[in-house]
């Protein structure tokens, strides 16, 4: 990743951030599964919830093991 996608990318987690109303930290994991078309695995209630907002495919580890 060059520096102008870095930069980009940055500017997508803090976009995303704001219209979720979450940390960045978490954007950066949302953002990170959307990007590679990825499964977000969290036990954490509220990171699970928004990644679900955005369509992001996010399953507690319960949830996941069940499929």
């Amino acid at each position: 990743m060059d520096i102008r996608e870095q930069y980009e990318f940055g500017r997508e987690i803090l976009s995303l951030a704001v219209q979720l109303r979450t940390s960045v930290y978490d954007a950066s994991y949302i953002e990170l599964s959307k990007r590679e078309n990825a499964i977000l695995l969290t036990e954490d209630k509220k990171l699970l919830k928004k990644a679900k907002e955005v369509e992001v495919k996010a399953f507690s580890l319960k949830e996941f093991f069940k499929q």
